[in-house]
């Protein structure tokens, strides 16, 4: 059986730059199908509903949904529209989602709370892109060094087994 699983991206975390490469890097497995749909760095309201519809054409048995920041409206949207449509959907944000985790749990949700995902704490006016990049590459390798991302990729794994 061949699973057919969406990546919806608001915004960014370092746990969402190559989480689908970690399911299938090699275009190997016969087990799933993947898709992802971005918003690139916005996740307001707009947006979120933008892609969220594009998911929905592809009929994905599984969204996996990431984004800083779980609580604010956008990534909220996309989930009410991946809920619409009967779709069961695990989140992956960062450390301020932990203020919606019983919302999550409430809603039927799975979510993945990654607390080492940090933002760059830079105001806008001193945020250089070339250090926004490097920062977050930084935090990608520390999250692959840790395991943090394997733990992430074992869940979804299991949420695919589940859906077999």
């Amino acid at each position: 059986m061949v699973v057919k699983i969406g990546f919806l991206k608001l915004g960014c975390i370092g746990s969402a730059s190559l989480l689908e490469f970690m399911l299938d890097e090699r275009a190997e497995r016969q087990d799933v199908d993947v898709r992802v749909v971005g918003a690139g760095a916005k996740l307001g309201m707009e947006q979120a509903e933008e892609v969220a519809k594009r998911m929905l054409e592809f009929k994905p048995q599984l969204v996996v949904i990431t984004s800083p920041n779980a609580t604010l409206p956008g990534p909220k949207k996309a989930r009410e529209i991946i809920k619409a449509a009967g779709i069961p959907a695990v989140i992956v944000s960062d450390s301020p989602a932990k203020k919606s985790v019983q919302e999550l749990e409430q809603q039927g949700f799975g979510y993945i709370v990654v607390e080492a995902d940090s933002m760059i704490g830079a105001r806008r006016e001193f945020l250089d892109p070339l250090e926004m990049i490097l920062f977050n590459l930084d935090v990608t390798r520390v999250l692959a060094i840790t395991g943090a991302l394997n733990l992430v990729t074992a869940d979804i794994d299991q949420a695919i087994e589940s859906i077999k």
